[in-house]
C-alpha cells in the first residue's frame, strides 16, 4: 500500500538548486519553443506571456477559486448559427426578388432545406451540449481533463497567446517538478 506524498508529506521542502535549475529550463524551453525575436519569433504562430499577478480581485483569497471551471466555449457554435440564419434569409430574398418557383426543383429552396437541417445540429451544439470541463481549480490542485497537478508541483504558469490568423486561441502553460510542461 502506497501513501499519498502530497497528503501525508506536506511539509517536505524541496532543495532548493534543484528548484532552481528546473525553474531556468522551464524558461530556455520556453524561449527555445516560442521565441519572442529573431526569425523564428517572427514566424511562430504563438506567443509566451506571463502571468505577474491576479487579474481579477475575487481570485485574490486562496479559497476563492476554488471550484471554478474552465470548458471548451460554444461561441464558434452560435456565430456559425448566425451565418447559416443570414445565407437563409438570403437565399429566401433571392427566391421572392427573383420569382422563382418555391418547390423542390429550384437549388434556392433546396439549399434552404439543407441549411436547416444543418442549423438544427448547431442550435444543439450552441445551446444544449455540455462541454467537457478542460481545467478544474480544486483545493489539492489542478484538474486537468487526463490529469492532476498538484500545487507543490507546479514551478511556473504564463498563457501561449496566438498570433495572426491564431489570434483567437489561448493555452494555459503550466510547468511541473514532475512532468515538464503541461499545456
Amino acid at each position: 500500500m502506497s501513501a499519498d506524498f502530497n497528503d501525508y508529506c506536506s511539509d517536505y521542502q524541496h532543495d532548493k538548486r534543484q528548484l532552481d535549475f528546473l525553474k531556468n529550463e522551464f524558461k530556455q524551453e520556453i524561449k527555445e519553443e516560442y521565441p519572442k525575436s529573431g526569425l523564428k519569433g517572427a514566424l511562430s504562430q504563438f506567443e509566451f506571456q506571463r502571468v505577474p499577478k491576479v487579474l481579477f480581485r475575487k481570485f485574490k483569497t486562496r479559497e476563492k477559486p476554488y471550484g471554478f471551471e474552465i470548458s471548451k466555449d460554444n461561441k464558434y457554435d452560435k456565430r456559425l448559427l448566425g451565418m447559416i440564419w443570414f445565407l437563409i434569409a438570403l437565399l429566401v430574398w433571392g427566391n421572392l426578388k427573383n420569382k422563382y418557383s418555391w418547390d423542390l426543383s429550384s437549388a434556392n429552396v433546396i439549399g434552404i432545406l439543407i441549411l436547416f437541417i444543418v442549423q438544427l445540429y448547431f442550435i444543439y451544439k450552441g445551446y444544449f451540449y455540455k462541454y467537457p470541463k478542460l481545467m478544474t481549480i480544486q483545493e489539492k490542485g489542478i484538474d486537468l481533463k487526463d490529469d492532476y497537478i498538484y500545487w507543490t508541483d507546479i514551478l511556473d504558469y504564463g498563457i501561449l497567446q496566438g498570433k495572426g490568423k491564431r489570434s483567437s486561441e489561448k493555452y494555459i502553460i503550466i510547468g511541473t517538478i514532475s512532468s515538464g510542461i503541461k499545456k
